[in-house]
């Protein structure tokens, strides 16, 4: 019976999206977070003499 084993390879296929979208979703976030970084940092640096 080929059935289990095909449904356990969908299942597969379906974790390694949600990896590659969570990756992608991190990424994402992480570009953001370096850019208010970046900008915080600007900022304080025009703060002090």
């Amino acid at each position: 019976d080929l059935r289990p084993q095909a449904a356990r390879q969908l299942v597969v296929q379906e974790e390694h999206l949600d990896e590659r979208l969570r990756h992608l979703l991190d990424a994402g976030r992480n570009v953001s977070v370096h850019r208010k970084r970046k900008k915080t940092k600007e900022k304080l640096h025009l703060v002090k003499p």
